[in-house]
C-alpha cells in the first residue's frame, strides 16, 4: 500500500467501528509479516505480542468510550413529565400563569390553566424533592408546591 492510499484510509476514518476494523486489519497485517518471515526470522515473540495487545486496546477504547457516554446520555435524558394544573384561591384555572421549577426552564399554562413541566434527572437534587412556583404576575398571584420525584 503507498503513503497516498493509506492516508486516503486514514481520512475515511469516522466512527469507533471504523478504527475497531482497522486495529483488528492491523492485527492481520502484524502476524501475517511475522508468518512470512518465518520462524526465528521475525521479530521476538514477546515485542509481537506486546503491539498485538497495544493496537487490541487502542481499537477497543474508542467503542467502549462511544458506549460508555451513550449510557450516561440515556441517563441524562431520563425525563420526568408533570403535569400542574394551577387555580386562583376561589378553585379557578388560570390561565398563563408562569410556571417554573428548581429544576427546570419555565412553561406557561395553557386556556385550561395546565401545563406540563419536563425536569431531567440530571438536573434534580439527589432527594428528588423539587418545588413547582406559579406565577401570574398581572393578578398578583403567586404560589408554590413542594413534589418528591422517584423511579
Amino acid at each position: 500500500m503507498h503513503i497516498e492510499e493509506f492516508l486516503k484510509a486514514i481520512a475515511n476514518v469516522n466512527s469507533s467501528w471504523t478504527i475497531s476494523a482497522y486495529s483488528i486489519a492491523a492485527i492481520l497485517a502484524v502476524l501475517n509479516a511475522i508468518r512470512m518471515r518465518g520462524p526465528g526470522r521475525g521479530p521476538a515473540t514477546s515485542i509481537v505480542w506486546g503491539m498485538v495487545v497495544v493496537i487490541c486496546f487502542l481499537g477497543a477504547l474508542p467503542t467502549i468510550a462511544r458506549t460508555y457516554l451513550d449510557h450516561e446520555r440515556m441517563k441524562i435524558g431520563e425525563v420526568f413529565r408533570v403535569r400542574a394544573l394551577v387555580l386562583d384561591p376561589q378553585g379557578v384555572p388560570v390561565s398563563g400563569a408562569t410556571l417554573r421549577t428548581t429544576a427546570s426552564n419555565e412553561t406557561t399554562t395553557d386556556a385550561q390553566g395546565t401545563a406540563e413541566v419536563a425536569i431531567y434527572r440530571a438536573t434534580m437534587p439527589a432527594d428528588g424533592k423539587v418545588t413547582i412556583y406559579a406565577d401570574l404576575n398581572s393578578a398578583f398571584l403567586h404560589g408554590h408546591r413542594d413534589i418528591t420525584l422517584r423511579d
